[in-house]
């Protein structure tokens, strides 16, 4: 039986399912979070992310099969609109999951962890994106999401410290996801597509999906016992990159 249990939110692929698999494959017990169940889990609980009760239904599942002690919240949707072609379905759609939904699980993380009477502290994990820091074009909304996503990790963090409860952002960078694949597959030249989203790294490919669940992994366990309010970058090195689109061969 594990000691201790995790939720994942957006556990049925991409991210979010890798970081579930990594997870199991740790020794936690991993409560899955999504609109759809991940047939590799045991536990999943299916519904909106931007819904209290839907956490406090992940929480309640965890809780019944170890102490909660992780949180990771992965769910989140892309958007492809400017500011000034923004419409209010688009806002609401993206705000509701990547925000809204975000809030939720930490909020009822840090409710179950402190309120546990053998609380020995616990740590959350928001998935951002290297959106948060770094601009590119029509993705008003989404970078905005994702900068309140580590805004709310480093509240959490100075917020509950004393409390024994960590709390970081992990920044992917350009990670080859199903949602990814599906975009390259779509373009007009799929090949240049993926080579173009590639080019963004330095180290010069995409990530993986398991390559951003191990940091995950390393920052829910003892070994980052002293990491916390923290932005990790998982992007090739593209944060720290200064460049234009002349440099591109693509382009």
């Amino acid at each position: 039986m594990a000691e201790r249990s995790v939720v994942v939110t957006g556990s049925s692929s991409g991210i979010g399912a890798a970081v579930a698999a990594r997870l199991v494959a740790d020794g936690w017990a991993v409560v899955g979070l999504d609109l759809a169940e991940n047939p590799k889990l045991a536990d999943t609980v299916t519904g909106d992310v931007s819904r209290r009760e839907t956490s406090e239904q992940a929480a309640d599942r965890a809780q019944r099969l170890a102490p909660l002690r992780g949180w990771v919240n992965c769910a989140g949707i892309l958007s492809s609109q400017s500011a000034a072609d923004l419409t209010e379905e688009e806002l609401r759609r993206v705000v509701d999951v990547n925000l809204i939904g975000t809030a939720w699980g930490c909020s009822v993380a840090v409710a179950r962890m402190i309120a546990d009477p053998d609380q020995r502290g616990g740590s959350i994990v928001n998935i951002s994106s290297v959106q948060a820091i770094r601009s590119t074009p029509r993705t008003f909304v989404y970078a905005a999401t994702k900068g309140a996503s580590t805004a709310m990790a480093r509240q959490v963090a100075i917020e509950y410290a004393a409390q024994g409860i960590r709390a970081n952002a992990v920044l992917p960078g350009a990670i080859l996801t199903p949602l990814n694949e599906q975009k390259f597959a779509a373009a007009a030249d799929p090949d240049a597509a993926r080579r173009r989203e590639a080019w963004l790294a330095p180290i010069g490919r995409l990530g993986r999906s398991e390559e951003v669940a191990a940091c995950v992994a390393w920052l829910l366990g003892p070994d980052a016992s002293f990491v916390t309010g923290h932005e990790l970058g998982v992007d090739g090195g593209a944060a720290a990159w200064l460049t234009s689109s002349a440099d591109n061969p693509d382009l």
